[in-house]
C-alpha cells in the first residue's frame, strides 16, 4: 500500500513493495428495481424510521439490500443510507434480524466510511488496521491503481473490497497489492 498525498500515476507499483496474500472482493450499490421480491420471493413494501413512503423489504432489509450495502438507490432514482440498527443480521440469507428498528436516511450519494463520495471501481473499502484510509493501493491482478475511502464488517485483515456500484466486476480472488 502507499499512501501518497497526491493521486498515483499510472505507473505499477515496484515489484519489491508488492504484499501477497490480499482476497479481492466488490460490493455494489442496492438497487430496488432487482430487489422488489425478485431474490427472496418477499413482494412486501414497508414504512422505515426516517424515510418517507414505502419501500421494498427486500431492497431495505435483505441480506443484499441497503443494510448490507450501506446505500442503494430507489425506484425514482434517490439514494437511501442505512443508519443503524436492525439487531444485527440472522438467518442463511443474513436479512437484518428486526428491520422494524433499522433506521435509514435519504442521502446524496454513496459515501464511504471517510465520508469521501466513492467512486466506481476506483474507492476500496480496507481493513483501516491493514491499510490506511486514504492510501493509494496498487491491485496487482487489476493492474491499476485505487483508493481506501471504506471499510466494513466484514473487511478483516488482508481483504479488500472495490466498490463497483452498479458494474460489473472483472475480479474476484487473491493477488499482490
Amino acid at each position: 500500500p502507499s499512501s501518497t498525498a497526491s493521486s498515483p500515476t499510472t505507473t505499477p507499483a515496484p515489484l519489491e513493495e508488492l504484499i501477497p496474500g490480499f482476497r479481492i472482493t466488490n460490493y455494489t450499490l442496492a438497487r430496488e428495481a432487482d430487489l422488489s421480491g425478485q431474490r427472496t420471493g418477499n413482494r412486501t413494501r414497508i414504512s422505515a424510521k426516517g424515510l418517507p413512503g414505502q419501500y421494498a423489504w427486500e431492497f431495505l432489509c435483505s441480506g443484499r439490500g441497503v443494510a448490507m450495502q450501506g446505500t442503494g438507490v430507489t425506484l425514482d432514482g434517490k439514494y437511501v443510507h442505512y443508519v443503524s440498527g436492525g439487531g444485527g443480521f440472522c438467518g442463511r440469507d443474513k436479512n437484518l434480524c428486526n428491520c422494524k428498528g433499522a433506521e435509514f436516511a435519504i442521502t446524496t450519494g454513496v459515501f464511504g466510511s471517510t465520508g469521501r463520495a466513492l467512486t466506481e471501481n476506483y474507492s476500496i473499502a480496507v481493513d483501516p488496521t491493514v491499510i490506511p484510509y486514504g492510501s493509494f493501493v496498487w491491485i496487482d491482478a487489476m493492474k491499476r491503481w485505487f483508493r481506501a475511502d471504506d471499510t466494513g464488517g466484514a473487511i478483516k485483515g488482508n481483504h479488500i473490497d472495490v466498490y463497483v456500484g452498479t458494474q460489473p466486476f472483472v475480479f474476484n480472488g487473491e493477488t499482490s497489492v
